[in-house]
């Protein structure tokens, strides 16, 4: 990063500052919240979060090491020296808070023995319920069979570097014939969403996305829907505005523009395609059935499958809708889906890719 002129101060704003690898030069003040957003995963109940925890010591010290790099500086922690006290030494190794179906995989793929055993070699490693919940997740999607063997499907996932219900979908996709509206969906679950809403627009985001949704009700076709008209407004010259009137990062675009030529050329590689070419006829000839795709989805997606149901008599609620999932437990549609203030659909069905779950410190 290049250094500002004399006299003209500079302000860098860092969420994961103490893992940033860039150094800048020029830096001599870093103020640290204190907070870092953590992926984790609750096998339990199947669910993946972002929750924002406070840091561990060694976060704070990284931090720390930021201000003047190569020339004196300070830092001010936002929090009591007793908090720091407090504090883990470390944050929980990944292996502990994440999904563990594609390192199963892996294992399987490499021919290392049974999983169980394999993963407990660890320093630390996962429980025993996280490890058999991922084993269990991997036969239900015919991965593996119930001896832990490698299935045909399951040698496929392994060597697509993704989630496994995602690389499964692609998969689908490309036997369909419609592989360029999945590769759309599974480059943006797979990366970062899109939209970029400023404060105070949210309303007419929600509308920008409604109308991008059209009739089919869908978040993941309103995805598709909005990359194909970056596409072609890209072609017309006027790409950037077609981004700010749809509340769209343009930089985001280009970046899953790129991951779906690469998901592409894996598929061309492994078998699945005919041309590594993302547009190509013979991949695409039903890219415009919508239920053909919506079929994809949830051939991809299940078991995550919720039945929309209606609660009586609750007088907290804006709307009387909520959606059951397997375990029973009922969820409601996220603020930022199209579907969040329905209140008719034309099926009782939903299917969906996660559930995030909400944690205020």
């Amino acid at each position: 990063m290049r250094s500002t002129k004399h006299l003209t101060q500079k302000l860098n704003l860092h969420f994961h500052l103490d893992i940033n690898i860039i150094t800048i030069d020029d830096v001599l003040y870093v103020i640290d919240c204190g907070k870092v957003k953590v992926k984790n995963f609750h096998p339990q109940m199947n669910l993946p979060s972002l929750e924002i925890q406070w840091v561990s010591k060694a976060n704070a010290k990284q931090r720390r090491g930021r201000a003047g790099r190569v020339q004196a500086g300070h830092c001010f922690h936002l929090y009591t020296a007793f908090h720091y006290m407090s504090a883990p030494d470390y944050l929980p190794p990944e292996m502990l808070r994440t999904r563990l179906e594609e390192l199963c995989l892996q294992i399987k793929l490499l021919k290392l023995g049974k999983i169980l055993p394999f993963i407990s070699k660890a320093m630390e490693h996962p429980s025993v319920a996280a490890i058999s919940h991922a084993i269990e997740s991997l036969v239900k999607l015919s991965a593996l069979d119930a001896e832990e063997n490698l299935l045909p499907l399951g040698y496929h996932l392994a060597r697509l570097p993704m989630e496994p219900h995602t690389g499964k979908m692609i998969l689908f996709g490309a036997m369909f014939c419609c592989l360029d509206p999945i590769l759309t969906v599974a480059a943006s679950l797979s990366f970062k969403d899109a939209f970029t809403i400023p404060l105070g627009k949210e309303e007419a985001a929600n509308k920008v996305k409604t109308k991008l949704a059209g009739s089919s009700r869908s978040d993941h076709i309103m995805l598709i829907n909005a990359f194909k008209g970056w596409e072609k407004s890209k072609k017309k010259g006027c790409a950037r505005t077609y981004c700010w009137q749809h509340f769209l990062s343009e930089n985001t675009l280009q970046l899953l523009h790129d991951m779906k030529k690469q998901l592409a050329h894996l598929l061309y590689d492994i078998g699945f395609l005919a041309s590594p070419d993302v547009k190509h006829q013979s991949s695409n000839k039903n890219s415009e059935n919508l239920g053909l795709i919506k079929a994809v989805l949830c051939a991809g997606f299940y078991p995550n499958v919720a039945q929309i149901v209606e609660v009586a008599n609750d007088y907290r609620l804006l709307y009387n809708i909520k959606m059951m999932v397997k375990d029973r437990s009922l969820v409601m549609p996220h603020p930022k889906s199209v579907n969040s203030r329905k209140t008719y659909f034309d099926s009782v069905w939903m299917v969906y890719h996660s559930i995030p779950l909400k944690k205020i410190i």
